[in-house]
């Protein structure tokens, strides 16, 4: 029905069910913002729509809250064997207190892979249960995590070595896909706990299903799977011992649910009048004549983004124009963070939230000018 009454809309808000691609949008012919109420945007095709000039905005962080009150749960539930008891006591009319021995959170060391919006947020209310907590993310300041009182860690072989307990927080990239396998297993704790409720595919489900088997991790928690739902064929950690495995519930709660509705309609408004969006996906530049002036000053800010976020990771860039850019410094720096910033985060960055992204992690970028080059123009 969406096909035959969405040429009459200027707007679309969609979540995930919805396949908002070139069938869609061939028919479409007014649609000017599409509105993703959550943050993924797997079901959008973005290029498709930046092509026709429809811009596409999401929710981002407002499942925030949501996500980490579940890690949270989860926490709890694994190392109390909460849902092993209640299926014991309700279903098998058994009382088997022994049998149900668990762990406490207090004094014993949380590891955080990734200390953006959840991760950060985890590690505040880990602290409040008197854990001691240590974070790895190369993309933020270690100011950030020290403010909070979390030690910040190196790399990520220190982590795994020193923590108790192991929650995964990062988006899906290509550096993260399969981050923790046999190999990082083998070097964690013996007895160590796993959580995942980030992605699916950034754990090694094989991996965990075999080490949980063997006992090398004593207990895990997973709500995200490579594959969704986990059947067909069915999940190893689905017949693995002492794991907690919900069907990603991360955002479902009502009040994320509200969040994300509100955020995307707010985002929605203002892009149909023309005003700013803080959570855009993707977005002509105001000014289309700066953006062909300086195409190719803005492929080569993007490329060096790319190389110095491989060769020096880092939270402070100086940029340094030569020449007459007047007008095209925004651009230039934003084009600079797209670069840095796209290989290392799951959601689309563009040249229109490459700066909002960086800020959230930390990263700043001080423009110094000359007016006049040497022996060039610019």
């Amino acid at each position: 029905k969406i096909l035959e009454i969405i040429p009459e809309y200027d707007a679309l808000i969609t979540r995930s069910g919805t396949p908002v691609k070139k069938e869609l949008l061939d028919r479409a012919k007014k649609l000017k913002v599409v509105g993703r109420a959550g943050t993924g945007v797997d079901n959008i095709d973005i290029e498709e729509c930046s092509k026709r000039g429809i811009l596409v905005v999401n929710a981002a962080g407002g499942n925030a809250i949501a996500a980490t009150e579940l890690t949270l749960g989860m926490m709890i539930a694994t190392i109390r064997k909460i849902p092993q008891a209640h299926k014991s006591l309700k279903e098998e009319r058994k009382w088997e207190r022994k049998k149900f021995m668990g762990i406490e959170l207090a004094g014993k060391t949380l590891g955080i892979i990734g200390f953006g919006r959840i991760g950060s947020r985890v590690g505040v209310r880990a602290k409040a249960f008197e854990m001691n907590v240590i974070t790895y993310d190369p993309y933020i300041p270690r100011e950030k995590a020290e403010k909070l009182g979390v030690e910040y860690v190196e790399n990520l072989e220190d982590l795994l070595k020193r923590a108790d307990i192991i929650t995964v927080h990062t988006p899906l990239t290509e550096e993260t896909k399969g981050m923790i396998g046999e190999k990082e297993i083998s070097l964690m704790k013996d007895g160590v706990i796993i959580l995942n409720i980030a992605r699916g595919g950034i754990i090694d489900e094989q991996a965990l299903a075999k080490a949980l088997k063997s006992g090398k991790v004593r207990a895990a928690a997973v709500d995200v799977y490579s594959k969704e739902p986990p059947f067909n064929p069915d999940n190893p950690l689905l017949d693995a011992p002492n794991v907690v495995l919900t069907p990603h519930i991360g955002a479902n709660t009502y009040e994320a649910q509200t969040n994300v509705a509100v955020i995307v309609a707010k985002q929605v408004i203002a892009a149909l009048r023309g005003e700013p969006v803080e959570f855009a996906v993707n977005a002509p530049v105001e000014d289309l004549s700066v953006l062909k002036s300086y195409a190719p000053y803005v492929k080569l800010a993007e490329q060096l983004g790319k190389f110095l976020i491989q060769i020096q990771p880092g939270e402070e860039y100086i940029l340094k124009l030569k020449g007459n850019f007047s007008g095209a410094e925004k651009l230039l720096e934003t084009a600079f963070l797209k670069g840095l910033l796209e290989k290392t985060l799951d959601i689309p960055v563009s040249i229109v939230n490459s700066r909002y992204l960086a800020q959230e992690r930390g990263i700043k970028v001080k423009i110094e000018k000359e007016k006049i080059s040497s022996y060039y123009e610019n």
